[in-house]
């Protein structure tokens, strides 16, 4: 063959390759705009979750970023965000209109912390997710509502219901704390409208861990309304589980994230809880620091009775910090901070006295319970209560920015931020009880809770 012939064979084939690439973008172009328009419009433009079908999975380069969400495109929770902002997200708003049939998964809130209402609340959401209901998320009494920190990104999870539906539901059952007998509807109620589960301390976990979420036997399916309170986490357990596990996994989920993703989802820090939060942000920000967590739970004593608790008591926690300073600091890190959060002002005044500039805190403002009828009854209204919430809110919110945490045992703002911290390669929580380690090093790298343990200790994940 000539080389004239071969040179334009070569220009040809260049050019129908040009002509293909160019005609694939144009129908992605096309397909995208067509998706955008029918989202706007309001179109269910993929399967519904409640159909029962698998969620689609999306590409690898998939972010939120086009959402103003701010994460990275190698973020974990990216791709099952938007995926269920395309699925789920579509179809709650669509329940809430009435352009769908009524199916609703409702929250309700137990007289409890903040932390066990938020972990209760992230398992009825993988409840709802998979049967297709639209959560919603009640209060009751003196309880916060959580629209009081937070604003919901994704869904409308707000909601009222008159308190007859869900009277058996309240903690505080025919005047008994923890009602341990039969709590049934206190209101002639049609079975084929409200269904209730009630998973308070009741070892329910193998449901999450073993059933379809779809049809549970606690719960009538085919019923409009589905009541739920739980104040455990039970969300780490269903990556275990064989008809959802394989669908999260497909979403490029792991276990340990799972609690994480559904936050983000439902949940952003209001304008209020950031204005709490955003004296420490810029330094629990810097990603040039060392940042660590550290959290106190002295216990409800500090609520109730004077608030004389000394550092010196717990000096082991900070200890721990400054093994993890002296293990983990890179050349890179041009400083460290430590955040301290602790329902003792006192202890939070020592601390600050004692570590100066290193150690974050609120040294000026005591704490108070968010179920503060149980606790300060005669100071509780609901300015108190909200603050309340606030505050709890912006700790958590400056607790997720920290690489280490050292928790109490028994504390769940401490570790509810180190599971929010996305911290997801490697463990890095430390939980301590109050009284000092026997071990030389209890804080050295190997010595880091491994996650699923950590999914165990008090409300769970």
């Amino acid at each position: 063959m000539a080389a004239s012939s071969v040179v334009m064979v070569v220009a040809l084939l260049v050019l129908a390759s040009y002509l293909k690439l160019e005609w694939n973008r144009k129908l992605q172009v096309k397909s995208s705009s067509v998706e955008d328009e029918g989202a706007a419009a309001g179109e269910d433009i993929q399967k519904p979750i409640h159909n029962h079908t698998a969620l689609p999975v999306l590409g690898e380069n998939n972010s939120l970023a086009e959402y103003g969400s701010g994460l990275a495109s190698n973020e974990t929770c990216a791709r099952a965000i938007v995926t269920w902002r395309k699925t789920y997200a579509v179809m709650h708003a669509e329940v809430l209109r009435g352009v769908r049939p009524k199916r609703f998964a409702i929250a309700v809130l137990p007289e409890a912390g903040t932390i066990d209402q938020l972990t209760g609340v992230l398992t009825v959401f993988y409840y709802a997710l998979f049967p297709g209901r639209a959560l919603q998320i009640v209060s009751y009494g003196v309880l916060p509502e959580f629209s009081m920190g937070y604003d919901s990104p994704f869904i409308n999870w707000t909601a009222s219901y008159p308190d007859v539906l869900f009277e058996h539901m309240k903690f505080t059952f025919k005047g008994v704390r923890g009602f341990p007998g039969e709590r049934r509807p206190t209101f002639n109620q049609s079975a084929r409208a409200f269904t209730y589960w009630y998973l308070i301390n009741d070892g329910a976990s193998d449901t999450f861990a073993r059933s379809d979420l779809r049809s549970i036997p606690q719960l009538n399916d085919s019923a409009p309304y589905a009541f739920l309170t739980s104040n455990r986490g039970r969300t780490f357990i269903l990556f275990r589980n064989p008809v959802h596990g394989p669908v999260l996994r497909g979403l490029g989920l792991r276990a340990e994230s799972l609690a994480r993703c559904a936050f983000m989802f439902l949940f952003t820090p209001n304008a209020e809880t950031r204005l709490n939060a955003q004296r420490f942000l810029l330094a629990v920000e810097d990603p040039r620091a060392l940042r660590i967590g550290i959290h106190i739970r002295v216990g409800d004593s500090a609520f109730t009775n004077k608030d004389d608790f000394l550092v010196e008591t717990y000096i082991h926690f900070f200890d721990c910090a400054a093994q993890i300073e002296q293990d983990r600091r890179k050349p890179w890190h041009t400083r460290v901070i430590w955040y301290l959060a602790s329902d003792s002002l006192s202890l939070r005044r020592g601390a600050k006295k004692l570590y100066g500039e290193k150690l974050l805190t609120d040294a000026k403002s005591p704490a108070v319970h968010t179920e503060c009828a149980s606790h300060n009854a005669s100071t509780c209204t609901r300015s108190v209560m909200k603050k309340a919430f606030q505050s709890v809110a912006a700790d958590l919110h400056v607790l997720s920015k920290a690489q280490y945490h050292v928790v109490t045992s028994s504390g769940g703002p401490g570790q509810m931020g180190a599971w929010l911290s996305g911290e997801v390669s490697h463990p890095h929580t430390y939980v301590l009880e109050h009284e000092p380690p026997r071990k030389a090093r209890p804080c050295s790298p190997e010595e880091a809770v491994p996650y699923e343990r950590l999914s165990e200790i008090w409300s769970g994940k």
